[in-house]
């Protein structure tokens, strides 16, 4: 029988029971690191089963204020709420998205007022509020979606959530410079909104970074790390002074005009 190379690393020292594992593991998934996704309906009726997701439903204003007490109650800290807007409410621009008394703020109200201390997530886009379906408003022939147009209600729907009281907003559209577009107008509508509501945090739900940037996300893609500022250079390794001398600068990469660095 030919002899096999024996692995240089060896992980399964580190699981061999409940003790060990317990003490090495990395993650620890608590009641308080989830977020719950909660979807809400106009209406008192009962709730609504949603076929794509079984076991869940869409809640009326009332029940979902009774089911965010429940989760706070279990140690949940955080919700994020979906609106259902009737089709009636839908058109082409997705108007209803910046009407002060559409179901998603009524929604956050309720909520903040029954349990202040959960921390709410609002989604920032407009596919629930387009009779099209599409993620932002239409050019006029229809052929594509116009950026520049769907980022300024974006960073109006925005400024909406951050006043009836989300703590977070999500946009989880693909506009370019839609995330800029809300955090300057969040920035300018601080003095006229409420204390509690000046300061919302604003988490993009889907990835716009072509590759990562830091250590951390690298190890999470998989991908290997790229330093943020310093790119690296051509010179030779025999140009790197050796210790103790002083360094003449070297340019950071072939452009001319970098500034220069140090070794």
């Amino acid at each position: 029988m030919q002899n096999v190379p024996l692995p240089v690393v060896r992980p399964r020292r580190l699981r061999r029971n409940a003790a060990i594992r317990d003490l090495v593991q990395e993650t620890h998934v608590v009641a308080a690191d989830l977020i719950a996704p909660l979807f809400v309906k106009e209406g008192d009726g009962p709730p609504e089963p949603v076929g794509s997701m079984p076991g869940v439903q869409r809640l009326s204003v009332a029940d979902l204020v009774a089911e965010c007490r429940a989760l706070h109650g279990l140690g949940v800290r955080g919700v994020a709420l979906f609106p259902v807007t009737p089709a009636s409410a839908k058109d082409p621009a997705g108007t209803e998205a910046l009407s002060p008394g559409c179901l998603v703020l009524r929604a956050v109200r309720a909520v903040k007022s029954a349990v202040p201390g959960l921390v709410l997530f609002t989604d920032i886009a407009l596919d629930p509020y387009t009779s099209h379906g599409h993620d932002g408003i239409l050019t006029a022939d229809g052929s594509d979606v116009d950026n520049d147009a769907t980022v300024g209600v974006l960073a109006k729907m925005a400024v909406l959530h951050a006043r009836a009281g989300a703590d977070f907003v999500a946009p989880s559209d693909m506009m370019d410079g839609r995330v800029g577009a809300i955090r300057k107008a969040r920035r300018s509508g601080r003095r006229s909104t409420p204390p509690a509501a000046r300061r919302p945090g604003s988490l993009p739900t889907r990835r716009s970074s072509p590759r990562p940037t830091t250590v951390r996300s690298a190890r999470r893609s998989g991908a290997r790390a790229r330093p943020a500022r310093l790119r690296s250079t051509n010179a030779p390794i025999s140009s790197i002074p050796p210790t103790g001398e002083k360094p003449s600068p070297t340019r950071c990469s072939t452009n001319p005009r970098a500034p220069t660095c140090s070794w």
